[in-house]
């Protein structure tokens, strides 16, 4: 069975834990703005096209294992992506949804870029699984949804 190596996943861990301490600050203070959000979803993104080229590179998947790892892999990045955008636009005080009206402007290309990183590997995964098509999607307020397609 495929496995991430453990540097990797240490690594993946550690960003995990910075992003939700840097979420738990930005609760507590008045700063939580779009600006922020947006800093913190360009290092998930630099971070998440570091780890994906290391882990699998420009190869095709050896085996199916290998393929549902890639899919496991952008799926992992994908929800930290998302948890960070739905802390942002639903919880605390200062919530954006409450009121309604609130457009992503600052968010919304960087959640876009990020989701681009991934097209390579779902590409790629979607061929060894035998999965017919995939999807990346960027909706909110929850933020990236992945998915694979047989038909």
């Amino acid at each position: 069975m495929w496995e991430p190596n453990p540097e990797d996943a240490a690594q993946f861990d550690e960003l995990r834990q910075w992003v939700a301490r840097e979420v738990d600050i930005a609760r507590a203070e008045a700063g939580w703005d779009e600006e922020r959000l947006g800093a913190i979803l360009e290092i998930i993104s630099q971070q998440a096209e570091e780890q994906l080229d290391r882990q699998f590179g420009d190869h095709e998947p050896a085996d199916v294992e290998e393929a549902h790892g890639m899919v496991s892999a952008v799926e992992a990045w994908a929800s930290v992506l998302s948890y960070a955008t739905s802390c942002f636009y639903f919880e605390g005080p200062e919530s954006l949804f409450r009121g309604g009206g609130f457009s992503p402007k600052d968010v919304t290309p960087k959640l876009q870029d990020a989701v681009r990183k991934f097209v390579p590997f779902l590409r790629r995964a979607c061929q060894a699984i035998g999965a017919s098509s995939f999807s990346v999607s960027v909706g909110f307020p929850w933020g990236v949804s992945v998915g694979l397609g047989w038909g």
